[in-house]
């Protein structure tokens, strides 16, 4: 990533590099239609726009490691000599593939008239309809919030090995 780590000292501001990378390479398709008839004192007009996104997307948000010296090693009140010596208290890192490519429609319609009762009054009357659907994933690496459950659920089709994980080790389980 070319990204120096990120590195925070209780009691010190932090260095290095915010550790999120996140990118995204979309590509749109897209029908849009309108047509208009003007017929005695009405004005009609009707449209609808039909759109389909692609969009390939990185999203590690731990992509970029990052220390935490807190002076566990030396003393609570040298926190920066556990970072001279390069003793951490703690390191985290993302590990593994977050590349979605994801999928979603859009569909839009309207009808409209503008119908002239008098030169001085003219109704402006319309109706408009727009969905747009839930992205989607398609290599299997979706994770969502299941607010009937109350739990994370993870694609059936997600191959653990691809998936993203977030990984903190604190020395004191190293030790």
């Amino acid at each position: 990533m070319g990204s120096a780590p990120a590195t925070g000292i209780s009691g010190f501001s932090g260095v290095g590099s915010f550790s999120e990378a996140i990118g995204e390479d979309e590509t749109n398709y897209q029908y849009v239609d309108n047509l208009s008839i003007i017929h005695g004192k009405h004005n009609f007009k009707i449209g609808f726009q039909i759109m389909r996104e692609k969009y390939f997307e990185i999203t590690d948000f731990g992509g970029v490691p990052s220390f935490g010296f807190t002076g566990q090693f030396t003393g609570a009140s040298n926190r920066l000599a556990d970072f001279l010596l390069g003793n951490p208290f703690s390191a985290t890192t993302s590990v593994g593939n977050s590349a979605q490519n994801m999928v979603t429609n859009y569909y839009g319609g309207y009808l409209a008239d503008n119908w002239r009762l008098t030169s001085k009054l003219t109704l402006n009357l319309g109706l408009r309809y727009e969905f747009s659907a839930s992205p989607r994933e398609t290599s299997g690496r979706a994770e969502f919030f299941d607010t009937a459950t109350g739990k994370e659920v993870v694609d059936t089709a997600c191959d653990s090995r691809s998936s993203m994980r977030n990984t903190t080790t604190s020395r004191r389980a190293l030790d």
